[in-house]
């Protein structure tokens, strides 16, 4: 596996592919290892890349758009990780919410700022795997009208399993349609939602 950038020099090409087949090697085996590499070069590139600095009236434009991550994590159980999750995102005035157990969905929406300000936060700490899944931008401009939460918060969707750690995907799918974002389930889980007659 090899990444080729135009705009790396050969120091940087080198250091990006080294630590990219280190994060490869480290997968469990059997794992799809394309797909992760894929969304481990989404997340690290921009620690390879050297950034131009952009006149502070652009940046301001940019950041005054609002975006919408979807993220999936194998699981998410620590107490520690979820109160950090809803202290940050209210901290930083981002809506949302956060589905623990297993799997671990997250949806986090606000300005482009903030949004990727809590995701660089947040993965930053230890997961066994986490990644952003579908990124919504609201290129249409619709500002506020782009927004499907009021606040952000925890949401658990307990199974009848007598184990807290798998949640009832039926509830999900009605908690998203509720908030107009039924449509994500495909992309998130690969398959349409079953609905109930």
């Amino acid at each position: 596996m090899f990444v080729r950038n135009d705009t790396l020099n050969r120091s940087r090409h080198v250091q990006l592919n080294k630590d990219l087949c280190d994060y490869v090697s480290g997968l469990e085996r059997g794992e799809p290892c394309i797909f992760s590499a894929v969304c481990w070069l989404q997340d690290n590139a921009q620690n390879y890349v050297e950034i131009k600095e952009e006149p502070a009236s652009q940046k301001a434009e940019k950041n005054d758009r609002y975006i919408r991550y979807w993220i999936y994590s194998h699981h998410i159980y620590s107490k520690t990780k979820r109160r950090e999750i809803v202290d940050l995102a209210n901290l930083l005035h981002i809506n949302g919410f956060c589905m623990p157990g297993k799997p671990g969905i997250i949806c986090v929406e606000g300005t482009v700022s903030d949004c990727s300000e809590w995701w660089q936060s947040i993965k930053s700490m230890n997961w066994k795997k986490i990644f952003c899944k579908v990124t919504e931008e609201d290129k249409e401009g619709e500002g506020d009208a782009f927004l499907r939460f009021d606040k952000f918060e925890e949401v658990v969707f307990q199974s009848s399993g007598v184990k807290f750690n798998h949640m009832d995907m039926g509830e999900l799918h009605k908690y998203l349609e509720e908030h107009r974002v039924g449509y994500i389930f495909k992309d998130i889980f690969g398959m349409e939602a079953k609905v109930g007659s």
